[in-house]
């Protein structure tokens, strides 16, 4: 009766012991991620060093932080126009196309950036550029989502920091392609950025 009585306290306490796991998981995830913003904003030199590697998780929802904050800026833009507030279905659709028209630049950058690394025997694999584009992308998604609010409030600044947050992507694009994939050629580094921002502004008019 009493070995019973011990196996079922066993089994309550492994429980218990993997419900409070369960719990701590997500909060360590929570608390590791805020680190990693912490890092990027206040030891930027650190993190942007070529020795330095972050977690890839952390790099897909920096990815998708800048994501939804193009898409909630483009929807906001679009309900509160000119002509006053409103909202269409289409604006659902044309938001998303928003997103595609500045991600598409950004993942074919990546591509470039770890293709030009290889053939050149550096040591970065597009993960690495991953990591570093997804850190490089929170500055202008914070940009963006100080604009929605801005917006929302009728101030007019918000034009600006849209030009803003778009002006560090173009820096990013730039500064990622002449330290990390072609150190020391200023010339191909621009090359670069020329292809990025004609890639951006040919995928605007076709969307």
């Amino acid at each position: 009766m009493s070995e019973h009585s011990q196996d079922e306290d066993r089994q309550s306490a492994e429980t218990s012991t993997r419900s409070d796991h369960d719990k701590a998981a997500p909060q360590s995830d929570a608390a590791g991620y805020l680190a990693h913003v912490r890092s990027v904003f206040l030891s930027p030199d650190e993190f942007f060093d070529d020795a330095h590697r972050s977690d890839r998780g952390h790099a897909l929802v920096d990815l998708a932080v800048y994501a939804i904050a193009v898409y909630l800026a483009a929807l906001i833009a679009r309900i509160t126009g000119y002509s006053g507030w409103g909202f269409e279905f289409g604006y659902l659709l044309e938001a998303g196309k928003s997103v595609l028209t500045i991600g598409i630049p950004l993942a074919c950058a990546v591509l470039a950036f770890s293709a030009y690394a290889q053939r050149s025997n550096k040591p970065h694999s597009s993960g690495f550029f991953l990591e570093k584009l997804g850190a490089g992308l929170l500055l202008p998604a914070l940009l963006l989502l100080a604009a929605l609010v801005f917006d929302v409030l009728d101030i007019r600044i918000h034009s600006w920091l849209r030009g803003l947050s778009m002006a560090f992507i173009y820096v990013a694009v730039f500064a990622f392609a002449y330290r990390y994939a072609t150190p020391g050629r200023l010339t191909i580094a621009a090359g670069f950025l020329a292809g990025f921002y004609v890639l951006y502004r040919l995928l605007a008019l076709l969307f």
